[in-house]
């Protein structure tokens, strides 16, 4: 667009410049490329005495008189080593190495949309198909970890990681201001837990350890609306991660002999990870149960009796306790849909609450479209009846043209004639 637009403002003046013609078809050929190009994007534009038409696409120079700043893109690994500083200050997201981020070449690969900018239309901020395209997409392929659940560890916020989750309660952790030491965490029922420095939480009275120290619900929310629920394609990633990580996390859990997702390398689990192996790695914080990152075990497609031993107990008999174990994992709650919502949910309730919520949004979203559609084609001929053409006034004129040029030939014709006679009689 840039460059057409740039190089119909050089035509223009070449034919305005005597101030004799006009240019109209290029005009129009104009007006209708700024028409298509405010469709990508927030614009501003001006025309000089010149007729040279300046652009503005989201408040930068993009066509100038003398030049086209031409957007381009640079990669995501690109962008993360342009703006390490910044990512590292958290002023701006890692972007996912393979994803394309929008950028101005000529201005050091600034980029072309602002992280920092609240899309809001108040503001007038959110206009432009482009715009709204990398708007959805985000900047990362989203996991469970981008709805931030309580407990969950981000070793790369530190500040935040001080609640557990026990028994499906949230606990936060307290330094002593003197000692620099975590205080004992009294759960529901007396029972104590021991928080080490490093945030290992550990029952006294059984010495099981309940994970370490994470983020707490109130974090969790402020996080979720500043880095996820802005993106509805994130959004939507993350909240079915999030169903599939559960399933799949909670099943190898009663499966496995130790309790973990990872199980002993025993085990013959349900589920396994594709780029590591699931035994005997300490995988704490970046787990890898990402759908991305799941496939069936091969060995237990192959023969699933050897799933739990073909659930028989050493002394052959049936083991009913990881059976019972399995139908209360689909019948219990797991997780609320995002930390916007309180209910928790089953598995069943979990999908049909992702469901309903995006078919919702797409039923507003369509809304919405449709009626700026209706207002575009009202503004578009209200417009039309101040500079457009209408066809049967240009009909009419033309027939009025035609009739004032025949009008006009046989008058010429009969005084040729007339003068013809009169020559020949005078001779």
């Amino acid at each position: 667009y840039g460059k057409k637009i740039w190089a119909l403002n050089q035509d223009i003046i070449a034919i305005e410049t005597g101030g004799i013609e006009r240019a109209n078809d290029l005009r129009d050929t104009r007006d209708k490329l700024l028409d298509e190009l405010a469709c990508l994007g927030k614009i501003a534009y001006d025309e000089d005495i010149h007729g040279v038409v300046t652009i503005q696409f989201e408040g930068v120079d993009f066509v100038t008189k003398d030049y086209v700043n031409e957007m381009g893109y640079i990669r995501g690994y690109e962008y993360n080593k342009l703006f390490a500083e910044d990512i590292a200050k958290g002023l701006r997201g890692e972007v996912d190495d393979s994803f394309y981020v929008p950028s101005w070449p000529m201005l050091k690969n600034q980029e072309v949309f602002s992280v920092s900018e609240d899309i809001n239309s108040d503001k007038n901020t959110d206009i432009g198909s482009l715009k709204a395209l990398y708007n959805a997409r985000g900047n990362r392929r989203a996991t469970y970890r981008d709805l931030y659940p309580v407990g969950e560890t981000y070793p790369e916020y530190p500040n935040v990681n001080n609640a557990v989750v026990i028994e499906g309660k949230e606990y936060e952790a307290v330094k002593d201001p003197i000692t620099g030491h975590y205080n004992n965490i009294v759960a529901d029922g007396g029972h104590t837990y021991t928080v080490s420095d490093d945030g290992v939480v550990t029952s006294v009275d059984t010495g099981k350890v309940y994970g370490t120290l994470g983020i707490n619900s109130r974090d969790s929310k402020i996080f979720y609306e500043a880095k996820t629920q802005r993106s509805a394609i994130m959004n939507v990633m993350a909240e079915f991660d999030n169903l599939i990580h559960g399933i799949v996390t909670g099943m190898n859990k009663i499966l496995s002999s130790d309790g973990t997702p990872e199980g002993t390398d025993e085990d013959v689990l349900l589920f396994k990870r594709i780029a590591v192996p699931s035994a005997g790695i300490d995988v704490s914080h970046t787990d890898g149960w990402v759908t991305d990152n799941l496939m069936i075990n091969p060995l237990a497609q192959q023969v699933p009796a050897l799933v739990n031993k073909g659930f028989l107990m050493s002394d052959k008999s049936v083991d009913q306790y990881k059976a019972d174990a399995l139908v209360d994992l689909f019948g219990n709650t797991f997780s609320r849909l995002s930390p916007d919502t309180n209910t928790q949910l089953t598995f069943a309730g979990y999908y049909i609450a992702l469901t309903s919520e995006n078919a919702t949004n797409g039923r507003v979203y369509y809304s919405v479209s449709t009626n700026q559609e209706a207002m575009r084609t009202s503004l578009d001929n209200q417009r039309q009846e101040v500079v457009g053409v209408s066809d049967s006034d240009e009909l009419t004129h033309m027939i009025r043209y035609q009739n004032a040029y025949n009008a006009s030939s046989r008058y010429i014709n009969t005084i040729n004639s007339m003068l013809d006679t009169l020559i020949n009689a005078m001779t």
